[in-house]
């Protein structure tokens, strides 16, 4: 697996925390916006063995014969990142306050926890909430 990774402009909320990841070797894209929470991704169809579902397997591998899916969504709340204590992290969409409600009930209650970051997209205004424990 090859991959180029980039910070580039969200083309939604126009922040710089835009993700990017390009593999090189499959043409698979994934880009997430860390600030509204926005995504979106071409990727291969796989098999559950993770080998690519082609169209019609008698003719093997090829452009015309695999099956890409596109995924995207640019309704999205904002973004949320928890760091942990240990190392790392986790960072997803928020789809709405619900969402939001969730996220921090899941963050007050993991003792592996450390600071969870809220960004919200809201009338063309990027918010931000930190809580600690």
């Amino acid at each position: 697996m090859g991959s180029v990774v980039n910070e580039i402009d969200c083309n939604r909320c126009g922040s710089d925390n835009g993700f990017e990841d390009f593999n090189y070797k499959s043409g698979e894209t994934t880009f997430f916006c860390k600030s509204c929470g926005c995504y979106e991704s071409h990727m291969l169809k796989r098999n559950e063995d993770r080998t690519l579902f082609l169209k019609n397997p008698k003719r093997g591998y090829g452009d015309f014969n695999c099956v890409w899916i596109h995924d995207k969504n640019y309704n999205t709340l904002g973004a949320y990142n928890i760091n942990l204590y240990d190392r790392g992290g986790i960072i997803d969409s928020l789809l709405n306050e619900e969402d939001v409600k969730e996220i921090k009930e899941e963050f007050y209650s993991n003792d592996r926890y450390k600071e969870l970051t809220i960004t919200k997209f809201i009338n063309g205004k990027i918010t931000t909430d930190k809580y600690t424990k």
